[in-house]
């Protein structure tokens, strides 16, 4: 069982599956939507290449990229053909022990039945599902579920965070149509163009870097100083680490798209192209921290049955993709 069907869950369900493994994913969302867009390095093409995703599919205007929204659904067809049981609007509960059974191995009784494996007990969230719970039985569970990282949190598997410098990442989507599509995609850092930096700065927009491409949306991605957002009123405190920064209370939603406008105006992007109309228009987050697990497996074994089961909250088949998706 996989917990977590974004990038890193699906690809590692499909090579699990090629291995011929009997793979269950279960994700909370009941759709995908996520539209940020990402840059893929040369091996991560070479692997999708590999599994029958075609190089148009993948390139862009002048960069090798890819939406994920895109890329899951790229990979939830290959998945699919490969036999992967994909189960939206699941979410993982925890672990359930093995119970004695004379039943055929690998099946459950309910919810709380007897059963001679371990299981994973997940929960419909669907609107649909009514909270409705049922055990699936696992052997083998991966933990795929990013930030949140339920798994672990459920087992108290013992994680660390590493930060850098301060640093804030601000994501901004704009609709696309064909009346947009000469742009060019660019991905440029301060040193290089300081011109083009020190004009954006005479106007209070100061950025380290700042990336554009095309794809479903015109995207754009940068580092704005914490000192430029708070000047521009998109902070209403520049105080405090940066989980606090970036909570939504402390972020004024109107001056932040103004601030993106501002920035994707100047690189060409006309005034009346509108903002994509959901959340997702533009986004804060913190770009310097990272989730270390200290305990990357854990191994069960019931005391009482013998059965054992893995844990794998760093699955070796998603971690090279890790870098990228």
């Amino acid at each position: 069982v996989v917990v977590g069907a974004g990038p890193i869950g699906l690809r590692a369900c499909v090579a699990l599956a090629l291995r011929g493994a009997d793979v269950t994913v279960v994700d909370r969302r009941t759709a995908y939507t996520r539209r940020n867009i990402l840059h893929l390095w040369d091996w991560v093409c070479h692997d999708l290449t590999a599994l029958g995703v075609s190089n148009a599919e993948i390139l862009g205007k002048s960069f090798y990229h890819i939406g994920t929204r895109r890329l899951q659904l790229l990979l939830t067809r290959l998945a699919l053909v490969l036999g992967v049981a994909i189960r939206p609007g699941m979410q993982y509960v925890g672990v359930v022990d093995p119970r004695p059974s004379t039943r055929p191995r690998g099946r459950t009784e309910g919810t709380g039945g007897a059963s001679d494996s371990y299981g994973v007990k997940v929960r419909d969230v669907s609107d649909t599902g009514k909270g409705r719970e049922e055990v699936l039985p696992a052997n083998v569970l991966l933990e795929a579920g990013g930030t949140a990282a339920p798994v672990m949190r459920s087992l108290n598997m013992p994680h660390s965070t590493a930060s850098m410098n301060t640093a804030l990442g601000l994501v901004a989507h704009f609709e696309r149509d064909a009346s947009t599509r000469d742009l060019e995609e660019f991905s440029y850092a301060q040193q290089f163009k300081q011109r083009e930096f020190n004009a954006l700065k005479t106007q209070g927009v100061e950025l380290e870097n700042v990336v554009y491409y095309q794809g479903e949306t015109h995207y754009y991605v940068m580092t704005p100083t914490t000192g430029a957002l708070a000047r521009w009123g998109a902070l209403k405190t520049a105080r405090g680490n940066i989980a606090k920064l970036v909570q939504p209370s402390n972020i004024d939603s109107a001056k932040l798209k103004t601030f993106a406008r501002k920035v994707a105006s100047h690189f060409g992007l006309p005034d009346n192209v509108p903002f994509v109309p959901d959340r997702q228009a533009a986004q804060l987050f913190d770009f310097s921290t990272r989730a270390i697990a200290q305990e990357p497996a854990r191994l069960l074994q019931c005391k009482t049955s013998g059965v054992r089961a893995l844990i794998d909250a760093s699955p070796p088949s998603a971690v090279c993709c890790a870098y990228i998706y």
